[in-house]
Protein backbone atom coordinates (compact mmCIF):
# COMPACT_ATOMS: atom_id res chain seq x y z
CA UNK A 1 0.00 0.00 0.00
CA UNK A 2 2.76 2.42 0.68
CA UNK A 3 4.53 2.14 -1.98
CA UNK A 4 1.19 2.45 -4.15
CA UNK A 5 0.82 5.94 -2.45
CA UNK A 6 4.78 6.89 -3.25
CA UNK A 7 4.28 6.07 -6.99
CA UNK A 8 0.79 7.82 -7.41
CA UNK A 9 1.30 10.60 -4.72
CA UNK A 10 0.56 13.69 -7.15
CA UNK A 11 -2.85 11.34 -7.99
CA UNK A 12 -3.63 11.21 -4.04
CA UNK A 13 -3.23 14.95 -3.48
CA UNK A 14 -5.78 15.87 -6.30
CA UNK A 15 -8.11 13.28 -5.35
CA UNK A 16 -8.13 14.46 -1.57
CA UNK A 17 -8.46 17.88 -2.47
CA UNK A 18 -11.51 16.88 -4.58
CA UNK A 19 -12.93 14.77 -1.92
CA UNK A 20 -12.77 18.02 0.41
CA UNK A 21 -14.63 20.20 -2.30
CA UNK A 22 -17.61 17.37 -2.37
CA UNK A 23 -17.67 16.78 1.29
CA UNK A 24 -18.02 20.55 1.72
CA UNK A 25 -20.84 20.52 -0.43
CA UNK A 26 -22.94 17.71 0.64
CA UNK A 27 -22.59 19.26 4.58
CA UNK A 28 -23.88 22.59 2.93
CA UNK A 29 -26.60 20.56 1.59
CA UNK A 30 -27.93 17.90 3.81
CA UNK A 31 -27.10 19.72 7.33
CA UNK A 32 -24.98 17.24 8.88
CA UNK A 33 -24.96 17.41 12.95
CA UNK A 34 -22.06 19.00 14.55
CA UNK A 35 -21.09 15.70 15.87
CA UNK A 36 -20.99 13.81 12.05
CA UNK A 37 -18.91 17.28 11.13
CA UNK A 38 -16.53 16.60 13.58
CA UNK A 39 -16.12 13.47 12.26
CA UNK A 40 -15.34 13.91 8.94
CA UNK A 41 -13.12 16.32 9.98
CA UNK A 42 -10.64 14.51 12.31
CA UNK A 43 -11.24 11.60 9.33
CA UNK A 44 -9.76 14.22 6.79
CA UNK A 45 -6.87 15.54 9.41
CA UNK A 46 -5.79 12.15 10.08
CA UNK A 47 -5.40 11.11 6.41
CA UNK A 48 -3.70 14.57 5.60
CA UNK A 49 -1.46 13.56 8.42
CA UNK A 50 -0.70 10.14 6.86
CA UNK A 51 -0.05 11.92 3.47
CA UNK A 52 2.28 14.31 4.96
CA UNK A 53 4.06 11.45 6.83
CA UNK A 54 5.36 9.60 3.24
CA UNK A 55 9.01 9.38 3.41
CA UNK A 56 10.25 8.73 -0.13
CA UNK A 57 14.04 8.03 -1.26
CA UNK A 58 15.33 9.75 -4.62
CA UNK A 59 18.56 8.12 -6.64
CA UNK A 60 19.70 8.89 -9.79
CA UNK A 61 22.19 6.75 -11.44
CA UNK A 62 25.86 7.63 -11.84
CA UNK A 63 27.77 9.01 -14.84
CA UNK A 64 31.11 7.54 -14.71
CA UNK A 65 32.08 3.62 -14.06
CA UNK A 66 33.05 3.09 -10.57
CA UNK A 67 31.14 7.05 -8.79
CA UNK A 68 28.47 5.89 -6.32
CA UNK A 69 24.89 7.19 -7.70
CA UNK A 70 23.57 10.62 -6.54
CA UNK A 71 20.64 9.46 -4.06
CA UNK A 72 18.74 11.42 -1.23
CA UNK A 73 16.88 8.90 1.77
CA UNK A 74 13.65 9.21 3.50
CA UNK A 75 12.31 12.80 2.45
CA UNK A 76 9.31 14.40 2.61
CA UNK A 77 8.20 15.18 -1.10
CA UNK A 78 7.19 18.60 -1.77
CA UNK A 79 7.52 21.34 -4.65
CA UNK A 80 10.89 22.46 -3.79
CA UNK A 81 12.29 18.80 -3.83
CA UNK A 82 10.95 17.89 -6.60
CA UNK A 83 12.79 21.02 -8.19
CA UNK A 84 15.68 20.20 -6.95
CA UNK A 85 15.72 16.32 -8.79
CA UNK A 86 14.58 17.51 -11.79
CA UNK A 87 17.45 20.49 -11.60
CA UNK A 88 19.81 17.17 -10.96
CA UNK A 89 18.29 14.84 -13.31
CA UNK A 90 18.71 17.69 -16.05
CA UNK A 91 22.57 18.07 -14.91
CA UNK A 92 23.38 14.63 -14.97
CA UNK A 93 21.53 14.69 -18.93
CA UNK A 94 23.53 17.24 -19.60
CA UNK A 95 26.58 15.61 -18.61
CA UNK A 96 25.88 12.48 -20.43
CA UNK A 97 25.39 13.80 -23.83
CA UNK A 98 28.75 16.18 -23.48
CA UNK A 99 30.34 12.72 -22.38
CA UNK A 100 28.34 10.79 -25.60
CA UNK A 101 29.74 13.85 -28.36
CA UNK A 102 33.35 13.53 -26.44
CA UNK A 103 33.29 9.80 -26.95
CA UNK A 104 32.10 10.21 -30.48
CA UNK A 105 34.57 13.16 -31.08
CA UNK A 106 37.48 11.15 -29.46
CA UNK A 107 37.06 7.50 -31.60
CA UNK A 108 36.33 9.34 -34.70
CA UNK A 109 39.40 12.18 -34.87
CA UNK A 110 41.33 11.51 -37.34
CA UNK A 111 39.14 9.23 -39.28
CA UNK A 112 39.01 10.48 -43.14
CA UNK A 113 37.81 8.05 -45.96
CA UNK A 114 40.32 7.18 -48.31
CA UNK A 115 38.38 7.60 -51.31
CA UNK A 116 35.55 10.22 -51.24
CA UNK A 117 32.59 8.71 -53.21
CA UNK A 118 33.01 4.88 -52.39
CA UNK A 119 31.40 4.97 -49.18
CA UNK A 120 28.71 3.57 -48.20
CA UNK A 121 27.86 3.73 -51.74
CA UNK A 122 28.70 5.56 -55.06
CA UNK A 123 25.75 7.61 -56.30
CA UNK A 124 25.95 5.53 -60.20
CA UNK A 125 27.61 1.98 -58.70
CA UNK A 126 27.40 0.52 -62.40
CA UNK A 127 29.08 3.70 -63.43
CA UNK A 128 31.65 4.46 -61.10
CA UNK A 129 32.86 1.23 -60.06
CA UNK A 130 36.19 0.44 -62.09
CA UNK A 131 37.36 3.92 -61.53
CA UNK A 132 36.26 4.09 -57.69
CA UNK A 133 38.00 0.80 -57.23
CA UNK A 134 41.08 1.85 -59.35
CA UNK A 135 41.29 4.70 -57.21
CA UNK A 136 41.01 2.85 -53.94
CA UNK A 137 43.74 0.20 -54.75
CA UNK A 138 46.22 3.39 -55.70
CA UNK A 139 45.17 5.27 -52.41
CA UNK A 140 45.17 2.05 -50.10
CA UNK A 141 49.28 1.68 -50.46
CA UNK A 142 49.74 5.71 -50.43
CA UNK A 143 47.83 6.14 -47.64
CA UNK A 144 50.09 4.14 -45.34
CA UNK A 145 53.42 4.81 -46.68
CA UNK A 146 52.42 8.56 -45.57
CA UNK A 147 51.39 7.64 -42.56
CA UNK A 148 55.08 6.11 -41.61
CA UNK A 149 55.97 9.74 -42.72
CA UNK A 150 53.62 11.14 -40.32
CA UNK A 151 55.18 8.93 -37.08
CA UNK A 152 58.78 9.27 -38.81
CA UNK A 153 59.21 5.78 -39.59
CA UNK A 154 62.09 4.58 -40.75
CA UNK A 155 64.54 1.57 -41.60
CA UNK A 156 67.69 0.36 -40.92
CA UNK A 157 70.92 2.21 -42.36
CA UNK A 158 71.95 1.42 -45.93
CA UNK A 159 74.45 -0.90 -45.63
CA UNK A 160 76.62 0.19 -48.78
CA UNK A 161 76.29 3.81 -47.35
CA UNK A 162 77.53 2.51 -44.18
CA UNK A 163 80.33 0.48 -45.94
CA UNK A 164 81.70 3.52 -47.82
CA UNK A 165 81.66 5.56 -44.70
CA UNK A 166 83.99 2.89 -42.74
CA UNK A 167 86.31 2.14 -45.82
CA UNK A 168 86.82 6.49 -46.83
CA UNK A 169 87.31 6.40 -42.51
CA UNK A 170 89.87 3.43 -43.00
CA UNK A 171 91.88 5.34 -45.39
CA UNK A 172 91.96 8.38 -43.47
CA UNK A 173 93.35 6.59 -40.65
CA UNK A 174 96.13 4.47 -42.84
CA UNK A 175 97.03 7.71 -44.47
CA UNK A 176 97.93 9.45 -41.41
CA UNK A 177 99.74 6.87 -40.01
CA UNK A 178 101.87 6.19 -42.56
CA UNK A 179 102.85 10.00 -43.72
CA UNK A 180 106.30 10.16 -45.44
CA UNK A 181 107.86 6.94 -43.17
CA UNK A 182 109.59 4.79 -44.90
CA UNK A 183 107.87 1.54 -43.65
CA UNK A 184 104.23 1.03 -45.30
CA UNK A 185 103.67 -2.03 -43.47
CA UNK A 186 100.98 -1.62 -40.53
CA UNK A 187 101.81 -3.13 -36.98
CA UNK A 188 99.57 -5.92 -35.58
CA UNK A 189 98.82 -3.63 -33.09
CA UNK A 190 97.83 -0.52 -35.45
CA UNK A 191 95.33 -2.92 -37.15
CA UNK A 192 93.63 -3.30 -33.46
CA UNK A 193 94.12 0.00 -33.04
CA UNK A 194 91.80 1.09 -36.40
CA UNK A 195 89.36 -2.10 -36.31
CA UNK A 196 88.59 -0.51 -32.82
CA UNK A 197 88.11 3.16 -34.07
CA UNK A 198 86.17 1.33 -36.87
CA UNK A 199 83.73 -0.56 -34.45
CA UNK A 200 83.23 2.72 -32.52
CA UNK A 201 82.23 4.49 -35.82
CA UNK A 202 80.16 2.07 -36.99
CA UNK A 203 78.05 2.10 -33.80
CA UNK A 204 78.42 5.99 -33.69
CA UNK A 205 76.96 6.16 -37.48
CA UNK A 206 74.17 3.72 -36.48
CA UNK A 207 73.18 5.46 -33.81
CA UNK A 208 72.63 8.82 -35.57
CA UNK A 209 71.01 6.82 -38.30
CA UNK A 210 68.53 5.22 -35.73
CA UNK A 211 67.76 8.77 -33.61
CA UNK A 212 66.94 10.27 -37.12
CA UNK A 213 63.44 8.46 -36.83
CA UNK A 214 60.69 7.71 -33.61
CA UNK A 215 60.44 4.20 -34.51
CA UNK A 216 61.60 1.57 -37.25
CA UNK A 217 58.90 0.33 -39.45
CA UNK A 218 58.04 -0.01 -43.26
CA UNK A 219 55.11 -0.81 -45.34
CA UNK A 220 55.99 -4.59 -44.95
CA UNK A 221 54.28 -4.57 -41.34
CA UNK A 222 50.94 -4.07 -42.53
CA UNK A 223 50.29 -7.45 -43.55
CA UNK A 224 46.69 -6.52 -45.02
CA UNK A 225 48.83 -4.83 -48.31
CA UNK A 226 49.06 -7.76 -49.48
CA UNK A 227 45.33 -8.01 -50.11
CA UNK A 228 46.03 -6.02 -52.99
CA UNK A 229 44.88 -7.93 -56.51
CA UNK A 230 47.09 -8.38 -58.94
CA UNK A 231 44.37 -6.88 -61.20
CA UNK A 232 43.88 -3.53 -59.43
CA UNK A 233 40.29 -4.66 -59.82
CA UNK A 234 37.64 -6.71 -57.72
CA UNK A 235 34.65 -7.55 -58.61
CA UNK A 236 31.17 -6.57 -58.36
CA UNK A 237 29.89 -8.80 -55.64
CA UNK A 238 32.61 -8.14 -53.33
CA UNK A 239 34.03 -4.48 -53.95
CA UNK A 240 32.07 -3.26 -51.32
CA UNK A 241 33.00 -5.50 -48.70
CA UNK A 242 36.64 -5.75 -49.81
CA UNK A 243 36.90 -1.95 -49.68
CA UNK A 244 35.24 -1.11 -46.09
CA UNK A 245 37.21 -4.08 -45.01
CA UNK A 246 40.54 -2.39 -46.35
CA UNK A 247 39.11 1.47 -45.00
CA UNK A 248 38.55 0.11 -41.39
CA UNK A 249 41.94 -1.76 -41.31
CA UNK A 250 43.22 1.65 -42.38
CA UNK A 251 41.78 3.81 -39.32
CA UNK A 252 42.83 0.89 -36.86
CA UNK A 253 46.70 0.73 -38.15
CA UNK A 254 46.75 4.73 -37.68
CA UNK A 255 45.36 4.54 -34.34
CA UNK A 256 48.22 2.30 -33.38
CA UNK A 257 50.99 3.74 -35.15
CA UNK A 258 49.90 6.97 -33.29
CA UNK A 259 50.12 5.18 -30.33
CA UNK A 260 53.40 4.52 -31.36
CA UNK A 261 54.45 7.85 -31.64
CA UNK A 262 52.96 9.06 -28.71
CA UNK A 263 54.33 6.47 -26.66
CA UNK A 264 58.15 7.13 -27.99
CA UNK A 265 57.20 10.66 -27.57
CA UNK A 266 59.51 11.99 -30.08
CA UNK A 267 62.49 10.49 -28.98
CA UNK A 268 65.14 8.21 -31.49
CA UNK A 269 65.28 4.72 -31.47
CA UNK A 270 67.93 4.59 -29.03
CA UNK A 271 66.06 6.21 -26.10
CA UNK A 272 62.53 5.25 -27.40
CA UNK A 273 60.28 2.16 -25.43
CA UNK A 274 59.14 0.77 -28.74
CA UNK A 275 62.27 0.24 -31.21
CA UNK A 276 60.97 -1.36 -34.40
CA UNK A 277 57.33 -2.49 -35.73
CA UNK A 278 57.77 -6.24 -37.09
CA UNK A 279 54.15 -6.98 -37.80
CA UNK A 280 50.72 -5.34 -37.58
CA UNK A 281 47.90 -8.48 -38.24
CA UNK A 282 44.44 -7.96 -37.82
CA UNK A 283 41.54 -9.96 -37.16
CA UNK A 284 38.74 -10.30 -40.04
CA UNK A 285 36.35 -7.18 -40.01
CA UNK A 286 33.84 -7.15 -37.67
CA UNK A 287 30.61 -7.87 -39.75
CA UNK A 288 29.77 -11.13 -37.60
CA UNK A 289 27.94 -11.77 -34.16
CA UNK A 290 26.09 -8.52 -35.08
CA UNK A 291 22.97 -7.13 -32.26
CA UNK A 292 21.04 -4.39 -32.80
CA UNK A 293 18.56 -3.07 -30.11
CA UNK A 294 17.45 -0.52 -27.72
CA UNK A 295 20.31 1.14 -25.93
CA UNK A 296 18.26 1.13 -22.68
CA UNK A 297 18.89 -2.30 -22.17
CA UNK A 298 22.35 -3.60 -20.56
CA UNK A 299 25.46 -4.52 -22.82
CA UNK A 300 25.84 -8.39 -22.32
CA UNK A 301 29.82 -8.82 -20.87
CA UNK A 302 32.00 -11.83 -22.98
CA UNK A 303 35.06 -12.76 -20.56
CA UNK A 304 35.91 -15.45 -22.61
CA UNK A 305 37.98 -13.58 -25.42
CA UNK A 306 39.06 -10.57 -23.10
CA UNK A 307 39.80 -9.54 -19.66
CA UNK A 308 37.80 -6.27 -20.60
CA UNK A 309 34.10 -8.20 -20.96
CA UNK A 310 33.50 -6.19 -24.08
CA UNK A 311 31.61 -8.24 -26.15
CA UNK A 312 31.52 -6.40 -29.82
CA UNK A 313 28.63 -6.12 -32.24
CA UNK A 314 26.36 -4.68 -29.65
CA UNK A 315 24.02 -1.33 -31.05
CA UNK A 316 26.59 0.69 -29.10
CA UNK A 317 30.08 -0.87 -30.32
CA UNK A 318 31.89 -2.67 -32.18
CA UNK A 319 35.16 -4.71 -31.52
CA UNK A 320 38.57 -5.38 -33.91
CA UNK A 321 41.29 -7.38 -32.39
CA UNK A 322 45.24 -6.35 -33.40
CA UNK A 323 48.37 -8.35 -32.93
CA UNK A 324 51.13 -6.06 -33.11
CA UNK A 325 55.02 -7.81 -33.22
CA UNK A 326 57.86 -5.39 -32.02
CA UNK A 327 60.58 -4.68 -30.19
CA UNK A 328 60.36 -3.10 -27.24
CA UNK A 329 61.97 -2.00 -24.24
CA UNK A 330 60.23 -3.99 -21.73
CA UNK A 331 61.46 -1.89 -18.58
CA UNK A 332 59.17 0.54 -20.10
CA UNK A 333 56.27 -1.15 -21.33
CA UNK A 334 54.01 0.69 -19.05
CA UNK A 335 54.67 3.84 -20.97
CA UNK A 336 53.73 1.92 -24.08
CA UNK A 337 50.47 0.70 -22.71
CA UNK A 338 49.40 4.13 -21.23
CA UNK A 339 49.94 5.38 -25.32
CA UNK A 340 47.75 2.43 -26.32
CA UNK A 341 44.67 3.53 -23.76
CA UNK A 342 44.66 6.87 -24.50
CA UNK A 343 44.99 7.05 -28.24
CA UNK A 344 41.64 5.11 -28.62
CA UNK A 345 39.17 3.39 -27.45
CA UNK A 346 42.10 0.78 -27.38
CA UNK A 347 43.24 -1.66 -24.49
CA UNK A 348 46.39 -4.27 -24.31
CA UNK A 349 44.61 -7.19 -23.68
CA UNK A 350 47.51 -9.61 -23.80
CA UNK A 351 51.69 -9.51 -24.16
CA UNK A 352 53.79 -12.52 -24.64
CA UNK A 353 57.57 -12.09 -25.34
CA UNK A 354 60.68 -13.65 -25.30
CA UNK A 355 64.17 -12.36 -24.88
CA UNK A 356 66.24 -10.77 -27.76
CA UNK A 357 69.76 -10.05 -28.72
CA UNK A 358 69.76 -7.43 -30.98
CA UNK A 359 73.35 -8.88 -32.80
CA UNK A 360 71.54 -10.73 -36.15
CA UNK A 361 69.95 -7.03 -36.22
CA UNK A 362 72.99 -4.70 -35.95
CA UNK A 363 74.41 -6.69 -38.58
CA UNK A 364 71.73 -5.43 -40.63
CA UNK A 365 71.92 -2.04 -39.87
CA UNK A 366 69.23 -1.48 -37.08
CA UNK A 367 70.53 0.01 -33.43
CA UNK A 368 68.44 -0.24 -30.45
CA UNK A 369 70.18 1.05 -27.91
CA UNK A 370 70.81 -1.10 -25.01
CA UNK A 371 67.97 -1.59 -22.90
CA UNK A 372 66.19 -4.60 -21.76
CA UNK A 373 65.34 -5.83 -25.42
CA UNK A 374 62.30 -8.39 -26.25
CA UNK A 375 60.63 -9.58 -28.80
CA UNK A 376 57.10 -8.80 -27.93
CA UNK A 377 53.78 -9.92 -29.11
CA UNK A 378 50.98 -7.49 -28.26
CA UNK A 379 46.87 -8.29 -28.46
CA UNK A 380 45.40 -5.22 -29.15
CA UNK A 381 41.65 -4.51 -28.55
CA UNK A 382 39.77 -1.53 -30.59
CA UNK A 383 36.35 -0.35 -30.03
CA UNK A 384 34.35 1.45 -32.40
CA UNK A 385 31.23 3.53 -31.79
CA UNK A 386 28.06 2.22 -33.96
CA UNK A 387 26.49 5.67 -34.62
CA UNK A 388 29.33 7.43 -36.44
CA UNK A 389 30.14 4.26 -38.11
CA UNK A 390 27.01 3.35 -39.58
CA UNK A 391 26.74 6.17 -41.71
CA UNK A 392 29.87 4.71 -43.87
CA UNK A 393 28.80 1.16 -44.37
CA UNK A 394 27.96 -0.17 -47.85
CA UNK A 395 25.01 -2.06 -48.52
CA UNK A 396 26.40 -5.65 -48.33
CA UNK A 397 28.45 -4.70 -45.56
CA UNK A 398 25.18 -3.94 -43.20
CA UNK A 399 23.49 -6.70 -44.69
CA UNK A 400 26.13 -9.18 -43.51
CA UNK A 401 26.18 -7.36 -39.72
CA UNK A 402 22.27 -8.11 -40.01
CA UNK A 403 21.80 -4.14 -39.79
CA UNK A 404 19.04 -2.90 -41.35
CA UNK A 405 19.74 -1.53 -45.06
CA UNK A 406 18.55 1.96 -45.76
CA UNK A 407 19.44 5.05 -47.34
CA UNK A 408 19.22 7.47 -44.66
CA UNK A 409 21.84 7.80 -42.43
CA UNK A 410 20.15 7.20 -38.57
CA UNK A 411 19.77 10.42 -36.72
CA UNK A 412 22.15 10.86 -33.95
CA UNK A 413 19.33 12.40 -32.08
CA UNK A 414 17.01 8.81 -31.75
CA UNK A 415 16.75 7.10 -28.24
CA UNK A 416 18.45 4.05 -29.37
CA UNK A 417 21.49 6.04 -30.76
CA UNK A 418 24.89 6.73 -29.22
Amino acid sequence: MGDLIKKNLLSIIALTVGLAALIASWIISSGMTKAQIEDVRQDAVREANAINSILVDYELPPLRPGEEPWSLTRVTPNARMTQVVGERLRGLVSQSEQVREAAIAHNRAGKNVLVQGLFPAPEDADAQRVSLSARMVAAWPVAHQQLLEDVNAGQAMDGAQLTDRLTNRRKEIVQSIRGSRANQELSAEEEAEITEELVALRLSLLKAHADNYTVFADKGIFRKLSEVPSDGLVTADRYQSLFWDWQHAYWVHRDLMMAVAKANDGMGVSAAPVKRIISITLEGAYNSEVTTGDLSQPIPEDYTRAFTGRNGGNPLYDVRYADVEAIIDLARLPEIENAISSTNFMTLIDLDYTEYSPDQDLRQGYFYGDQSLVRARMRIETVWIRSWIEEFLPPRVREAMGLPVETDTPDDDDADQF
